[in-house]
This record gives structure tokens, C-alpha cells and sequence, in this order.
């Protein structure tokens, strides 16, 4: 296999709009990016010039029916070129830049009933166009300046179940035409300025099962009208103002299986409301003043799978009750200060398959117990006092996939066992202590996918065996040595 160091060393000259004419490396190994029917192309670098060895690629494998294009540098051009499949049902191609003209062409396919066009800077000619289609069913337009005129011409499609028009730039106006739409059954509408006479307003939307009201300005009467959706199993109210009476309030809600209530000022009685909840098993309370208290409570909760208390202000009590959750099988606890007495009592948690520890003082000593988890899949440890041998005692754990050793003290020595470790996948070793000893190292393993091995202290010869040895896709190079941003493209 021959191999190049493409160097951008430009990252302004990159997002400038430019089209560049460079091999694709997700292309050249797109079967490591294909999950059943769906194909995951995300933040590959694509552009136009790509578009038509990936319709080929689709016309042989007629199986997939789920396209995810997310942050590329997709244009018009593209889009179009995409509208003339016709086996493709879901279509994410947010975060390019389709204009109006490739929007035009998307909503005329009639395969299509998902598709997601966020963060393009399209207007209200986009959510007009896209209101016209006769197959969408699902429309996620978030993040573009469409406005009331917008959102009052999607309102009308009466085939529309699940609508995301955060960040849309609306008011009450477009609110009140929302409400009125009775087939909806999933709704986003966070970064709105949406306060609790519009969420009053929602609540004429009987049939829905999921809402996203995140980041606007909702108060504890407001969290009370959501709490008289009959039928909502979902609910993001993620950075608002409901408080410990808000959260009393929608711990009411039974039927609930998914609740995020992130940054809301809540306090330790809200927690324990949900200790005896019968449904829920996915809760984030991270960036609440829950302490110890209020974390007690609500481990006696016998149901919750995935549970997310970053910076709640926990002391040992509080950890303590957090290991012995024997259902959890996700749990995000970072900036709690766990430091490694906490990390040692959360490793008593064999059934956990995934777990974030950031920012948490954990030394070696700690991540070294964290490492014997017999089915942890995902590992964050970023920002920790991690060295070569906790690194090392991790990368000896066949069972993870992903790990992610950011902002440690992980040297050379740190990345001996990269080779033999047979199912990692993902690797983070950003801002660490890599030189090109450790690079010429990572270069003989096989497995993985993506490596980030930004700001350490790779050299030519680190750059060029990484670049020649391994069979991966992307290999994320920024900021070594005076070098600009770098990726390994493999031909």
C-alpha cells in the first residue's frame, strides 16, 4: 500500500470554501465505517469531488439505507449529486454547505423520510422547499436563520412527526403554529429564548413522546406544563430555571424513561425525588448542587442503566453509593474530585460498559484498579495525573474499544502495548508526551480507526512511520513540533 503525509497548513485557507481534489481516506476504508444498514462518514473531509465514488460505493450495496455526512465540505454541487439516490431513507448532511439549490433537489426525493440539513445558514426558501416534500417525515433544520416564515410553512406539512428547529430565530408567533401540529411526536426547539407561556402554548401537542426545550428560560411553571404531556417519554430541559421545584414537579411524570435536567439549580431534595421513579432509567443531573445528600437518595433507584453526575460536588458518601448502582451500566462522573480512592471504589462496578472520569486528580494507582473492569467497552480519563504505567495497565484490557488519555502525562513507554491490543479502536492521546519513538510505536498496531495525537512531540520521522505503517483512516496530527494541522491520508 503506497502512503502520503498530506499537510493542510492552512486550517483558514481549509474552512475558506476552497474545493480541494485529495483522496479520501474514509473512502479508501469505507467498510470500517459501515455499521449494518449505515453507513458513518462523519468529519471525513468530504467534499463534492467525492460524491460520486461514494454513490458508486451505494449503488453496490443496496443494503444501506442510512447516510450520515455530518461535518464535511459538502456544497450544491453535492447535494444534488446525493438527491439522485434512490435506496437512501435517512440523510444526514448537516454542518456542510448546502445552499438552497441542493435543498431544492433533496426535497424532491421521494426516497427520503429523514433528513437533517442543520447549520447550513439556510433561510426560510429552505423550510418552504423542504414543507413540500411528499416522503419527509422526519425534518431537522436546527441552527439555521429560517424564522417564523419558516417554521409556520413546516407547521403545515401534515406527514411531519419529528420536527428539530432549535436555533431557528423564532417567536411566540411560530410557537403557536408548532402547537397546533397533531401528528407531531418528537419536537427540538432548544436556544429559542423560550419561556413558560410558549412551553404553556406546547402543550396543546397531546401526542408527543419526546421534547427537547434545552438552553432558554424556562422556570419551575413552566416545567409544571410539561409535566401535563400525557404522553412524553423524552425530555431535554437541559439549561434552564426549573430549580429543586421544578425537578419535584417532573418526577411525577411516570411515564418518563429519559430525562436530562443538566445546569438547572437543582438541589438535593430534586434528586432524591427521583430515588423510587418506576420507568426512568436514563437521568442527567451534572452541573447541579445535588452533594452527597441528594446522590444517597437517589441510588436507591433500581432501574436507572445510564446516569450522568458530572460536577455535582460529591464527597466519598456519595461515591460510595454511586458503586454499588449495580444496574448502571453508563455513568459520566466526572469533576467530582474522585481522585483514587473514589476511582478504586467505582471500579467495584464490573458491569459498567462505559465510563467518563475527567478531570478527577486520578494517578496511576487508581486507573491501574479502573483498568481489571472486565467489560468496560469506553474509557475517558482525560485530564487526569495518568503515566506510562496506568497507560500501560489500561491498554492491556481487551475488552475496551475506545479510550480516551487526553491531557496526561503519557510518555513513550506509555504506548508499548498499542501494538498487541487486538479490539482498541479509538485512541486519544492529546497533549501528552509522545515523541517520535512513541509514534514509530502506535505505527505497528492494526486495529485502530482514529488516533488523535495532537500537541506532543512528534517529528518528521514519527509523521512519516505513522503515515506509512498504519491502516487507519485518520490519524490527527495537529501542533507537533511547529507542524500545522496534519492528517494521514493512506492510498
Amino acid at each position: 500500500m503506497r502512503s502520503s503525509l498530506v499537510i493542510i497548513a492552512s486550517l483558514s485557507l481549509f474552512l475558506s470554501g476552497v474545493t480541494f481534489a485529495y483522496p479520501s481516506p474514509c473512502l479508501q476504508h469505507i467498510e470500517k465505517f459501515t455499521d449494518g444498514d449505515a453507513l458513518q462518514l462523519q468529519e471525513c473531509y468530504l467534499n463534492d469531488t467525492h460524491i460520486p465514488d461514494l454513490l458508486a460505493y451505494l449503488a453496490d450495496h443496496k443494503e444501506i439505507k442510512k447516510l450520515y455526512l455530518r461535518y464535511n465540505r459538502i456544497s450544491n454541487k453535492g447535494a444534488i449529486a446525493l438527491a439522485s439516490n434512490t435506496n437512501i431513507t435517512t440523510l444526514d448532511i448537516s454542518w456542510n454547505n448546502v445552499g438552497i439549490n441542493g435543498i431544492n433537489a433533496l426535497a424532491a426525493n421521494s426516497t427520503l423520510t429523514s433528513l437533517d440539513v442543520s447549520g447550513q445558514g439556510l433561510g426560510e426558501n429552505a423550510a418552504i422547499s423542504l414543507a413540500k416534500s411528499q416522503s419527509l417525515n422526519e425534518i431537522k433544520i436546527g441552527s439555521n436563520p429560517i424564522g417564523d416564515k419558516g417554521v409556520i410553512a413546516l407547521s403545515k406539512d401534515p406527514i411531519v412527526t419529528s420536527l428539530d428547529i432549535s436555533q431557528t430565530k423564532i417567536t411566540p408567533v411560530a410557537i403557536d403554529a408548532v402547537a397546533k401540529m397533531k401528528n407531531l411526536k418528537h419536537l427540538v426547539i432548544s436556544y429559542n429564548n423560550i419561556g413558560d407561556p410558549e412551553i404553556s402554548t406546547l402543550t396543546q401537542l397531546a401526542h408527543l413522546q419526546s421534547l427537547n426545550v434545552s438552553w432558554n428560560k424556562i422556570s419551575s411553571k413552566g416545567a409544571k406544563a410539561v409535566a401535563s404531556l400525557p404522553n412524553l417519554s423524552i425530555l431535554n430541559i437541559a439549561s434552564n430555571h426549573i430549580g429543586t421545584d421544578g425537578a419535584l414537579t417532573l418526577a411525577n411524570m411516570q411515564q418518563l424513561d429519559y430525562l436530562d435536567m443538566s445546569r438547572n439549580s437543582i438541589g438535593p431534595e430534586g434528586a432524591s425525588a427521583f430515588s423510587s421513579h418506576p420507568r426512568l432509567t436514563t437521568l442527567n443531573i451534572s452541573d447541579n448542587p445535588i452533594q452527597s445528600t441528594g446522590m444517597i437518595e437517589l441510588a436507591k433507584n433500581i432501574r436507572l442503566q445510564s446516569l450522568n453526575v458530572n460536577n455535582i460536588r460529591l464527597d466519598m458518601a456519595g461515591i460510595i453509593a454511586i458503586s454499588q448502582m449495580t444496574k448502571l451500566t453508563s455513568l459520566y462522573i466526572n469533576e467530582n474530585h474522585l481522585a483514587d480512592d473514589g476511582a478504586i471504589w467505582l471500579a467495584n462496578m464490573h458491569q459498567l460498559l462505559y465510563l467518563s472520569v475527567d478531570s478527577n486528580q486520578i494517578t496511576d494507582k487508581g486507573i491501574k484498579i479502573i483498568a481489571n473492569m472486565p467489560a468496560l467497552k469506553q474509557l475517558s480519563a482525560f485530564y487526569n495525573q495518568i503515566s506510562n504505567d496506568g497507560a500501560n495497565a489500561l491498554l492491556q484490557n481487551q475488552s475496551l474499544t475506545d479510550l480516551d488519555l487526553g491531557y496526561n502525562n503519557v510518555g513513550d513507554m506509555g504506548t508499548v502495548n498499542v501494538p498487541n491490543n487486538l479490539h482498541l479502536v479509538s485512541l486519544n492521546l492529546t497533549s501528552n508526551q509522545i515523541t517520535d519513538e512513541g509514534a514509530m510505536i502506535l505505527a505497528r498496531n492494526h486495529t485502530l480507526t482514529r488516533l488523535n495525537l495532537m500537541l506532543n512531540h512528534i517529528g518528521t520521522s514519527g509523521l512519516n512511520a505513522l503515515s506509512k505503517n498504519m491502516d487507519i483512516p485518520f490519524i490527527y496530527t495537529e501542533w507537533n513540533n511547529g507542524y500545522g494541522r496534519s492528517v494521514c491520508y493512506h492510498q
